[in-house]
């Protein structure tokens, strides 16, 4: 669903190891800042234990082109496959945490020596093994 909004973040995280504790932002102070194009895409998915990977966006899907923002949380270890239109980027999510990131892809294209920045495109996730423990239920938040 597409909507126009102005955005809010809230982040604190929050460590204890080995006895020591570490936090790194604030969770009474905002970020707050207005997007180029003023949209937000939202989305979720099931994503079957051990199944095939799953779409949650694309350029031609969402009424969105491009965006400047987004965070994917899920209950259950995902990977997560960011591509443009010649690379891809891969990372694992934990159940209950979330990853964010902005709207490019950076690729150090070594054999020509080239870096570029590239849009994303498209954004699919996986359940990283068929362990048992369920489908996964995954939301996700772009901001355009």
């Amino acid at each position: 669903m597409a909507a126009t909004a102005r955005q809010r973040m809230f982040m604190q995280i929050t460590g204890l190891t080995a006895g020591r504790n570490a936090e790194i932002g604030d969770e009474a102070v905002f970020a707050s800042f207005t997007p180029t194009n003023g949209e937000v895409f939202t989305t979720s998915a099931v994503v079957a234990d051990g199944g095939s990977q799953v779409n949650l966006w694309n350029t031609t899907e969402g009424g969105l082109a491009t965006f400047e923002h987004m965070v994917i949380v899920s209950d259950k270890d995902i990977t997560i496959e960011l591509s443009d239109s010649t690379e891809s980027f891969t990372v694992s999510l934990k159940a209950g945490m979330f990853f964010s990131c902005g709207g490019q892809l950076f690729v150090d294209m070594a054999a020509s020596s080239v870096d570029t920045m590239g849009d994303i495109d498209q954004i699919q996730v996986k359940r990283n093994v068929a362990d048992g423990v369920g489908d996964a239920f995954v939301q996700m938040l772009l901001v355009g």
